[in-house]
């Protein structure tokens, strides 16, 4: 069984221009992030089977500035979906910020 997975939410920020930001997955084809408006950006992200899998996420700006991070994540075969955003889709989880960390997650 494979799961479709959307990436909802990358945050970045290198300098005051909009950066170029793409996603490789288990070192695969490169794909391009959309803006979401600010600093956030999405992508709907291939089918994956379950297991663990890596996301790099690269971020380019037009002054020549770079910033790359890997990550490992699972996925599951349990049939589970994850949560749906409401009607709030940037960081922080609602407009209350309920949903906010301390720290960037990557």
């Amino acid at each position: 069984m494979e799961v479709a997975i959307k990436l909802d939410i990358v945050a970045a920020a290198l300098d005051a221009s909009t950066p170029v930001v793409t996603a490789r997955i288990d070192c695969g084809p490169e794909i391009e992030l959309d803006t979401r408006g600010g600093w956030d950006f999405a992508a709907q992200l291939p089918r994956l089977a379950p297991g663990t899998h890596s996301i790099s996420i690269t971020a380019d700006s037009s002054s020549g500035r770079r910033l790359q991070r890997t990550v490992s994540f699972d996925v599951g075969d349990s049939g589970a979906t994850a949560p749906r955003p409401g009607f709030w889709s940037l960081l922080g989880g609602g407009p209350a910020h309920a949903g906010a960390t301390p720290a960037p997650l990557m």
